[in-house]
């Protein structure tokens, strides 16, 4: 059985646009731009301080 080194889990959030922008403007890190996936979700991807990449996404029908 493998090992996993890194989980990296989807928090849930009600506004992607609100979440980008405090993010952003309100603590300066770096997010990847949003995107859709295979499984239902449009999500973007923060990277902190400590390089953890924290995802946060939505369900693309709430757009």
């Amino acid at each position: 059985m493998a090992t996993l080194k890194k989980i990296s889990p989807i928090v849930p959030v009600s506004n992607l646009s609100q979440s980008i922008a405090f993010f952003v403007d309100a603590l300066g890190f770096e997010v990847r731009a949003p995107f859709d996936t295979d499984y239902g979700q449009r999500e973007f991807h923060v990277i902190d301080p400590d390089v953890l990449l924290l995802s946060f996404g939505e369900p693309k029908n709430t757009q």
